[in-house]
């Protein structure tokens, strides 16, 4: 089977969209039965076509800087060369991760050729708008919501998405094709429990905080994240424990998070390490060595993030928002808290912090519930999903 897969913003650019899209079509890609291509956005705006020892084609069309998020650049004239890419590649199904223009161009081209396209939503309608000014929120998440329905209804075959919180929601929108809920998934065997490398310690400067409870954040340190409850939970959880804190990623918001550290006077209380590339083995130590994972973010349709701690046996704090409490049981294998509500946030921590006992049990419920989450079963899935649309 040939399958393009398109999204707008792909590596380096650190994303779960990107992560997503780049663990599929790396599977696809490796498997002899099938071949795999990604169409997506060039930083450099020109074109440009190379192969990837993941095992798959890399197709990148010109692009330019967009206005809201100057960081990410946007092929606005991808039906200029997408008709051309499709005929020379004859895709049997094409898999769109978002409705951008080189998703569009794509799934316009593919319904001119019968071409089935599949489309996953990784996000609610709050998260495309949530780098604009408040006060343009609201207007904003209306039109994309309409233009997204119009699309997907029109150009769309069926619909994926990982979680039944997130099918629930897109149906409140207004969307009539098949939705089939897949989770994203996560590499069990590569995210899992075991001893912390000392050169890991040493490579990040962590030797201070061997001896004291961590607290890990992973993730873009961006706004939409909600990190700022979390900034401000952190005193207050201080108080109580004797607990580090570790922040993995980077995003628009990482300095003005280390003046307010600074501001607080915890500097050496906190680390910011910066981002792991995705399958570096320090990814996984980085859960290891902490003892709690806390996710603040509401608007979350999954989180892989929040999965790949589950996979290394950590209790959760989570925001009791979007899709987080589909994974996030509370009082099992973590807590959930009021979004926005730091010291409902400090308080989940600082309880799991003083009862051993407690994040031990919570641990292993961690484990049992990310069992059904294995990307092996998830592959599994799609493939047969995959055959199923082509076929129909």
């Amino acid at each position: 089977m040939k399958i393009i897969f398109g999204v707008e913003a792909f590596f380096p650019h650190l994303s779960g969209v990107t992560i997503v899209t780049n663990k599929l079509a790396t599977h696809f890609g490796r498997n002899l039965n099938d071949e795999a291509y990604i169409v997506t956005a060039n930083n450099t705006g020109e074109l440009k076509k190379e192969f990837s020892p993941r095992g798959y084609t890399l197709i990148k069309l010109p692009a330019w800087s967009n206005p809201v998020r100057p960081t990410l650049k946007f092929s606005y004239d991808a039906s200029k060369y997408v008709p051309k890419i499709i005929s020379e590649i004859n895709p049997d199904i094409i898999h769109i991760q978002d409705p951008a223009f080189i998703s569009r161009a794509l799934a316009q081209a593919a319904f001119k050729r019968k071409i089935p396209v599949v489309i996953t939503q990784h996000s609610n309608l709050s998260f495309p708008v949530s780098f604009l000014p408040k006060f343009m929120r609201k207007i904003s998440s209306k039109i994309y919501g309409h233009f997204l329905v119009s699309f997907v209804n029109r150009y769309c075959t069926v619909m994926t998405t990982p979680t039944e919180t997130m099918k629930k929601d897109i149906l409140s929108w207004g969307v009539k094709i098949p939705i089939k809920v897949i989770s994203n998934g996560v590499n069990l065997d590569f995210f899992k429990q075991g001893k912390v490398n000392p050169n890991f310690i040493n490579e990040y400067g962590l030797i201070e905080f061997v001896n004291h409870p961590v607290v890990l954040y992973a993730g873009r340190l961006d706004k939409d994240k909600n990190l700022k409850t979390l900034l401000a939970a952190m005193p207050l959880v201080l108080k109580e424990c004797d607990v580090r804190f570790l922040f993995l990623g980077k995003g628009d918001l990482k300095e003005e998070m280390i003046s307010e550290v600074a501001r607080l006077n915890i500097s050496d209380k906190v680390k910011f390490i910066g981002p792991v590339p995705p399958g570096d083995e320090n990814l996984a130590e980085c859960y290891q060595f902490s003892s709690i994972f806390v996710i603040p973010s509401a608007i979350e349709a999954q989180s892989l993030v929040t999965m790949e701690a589950m996979a290394t046996g950590l209790p959760v704090v989570a925001a009791d928002g979007g899709a987080l409490p589909e994974l996030v049981k509370n009082g099992e294998n973590g807590f959930l808290f009021s979004p926005y509500d730091a010291n409902a946030l400090s308080q989940a921590l600082v309880k799991i912090l003083k009862d051993e006992n407690l994040r031990k049990n919570m641990s292993e419920k961690s484990l049992e519930i990310i069992a059904f989450h294995d990307q092996k079963i998830v592959f599994q899935k799609l493939k047969d999903f995959y055959n199923e649309v082509f076929q129909g």
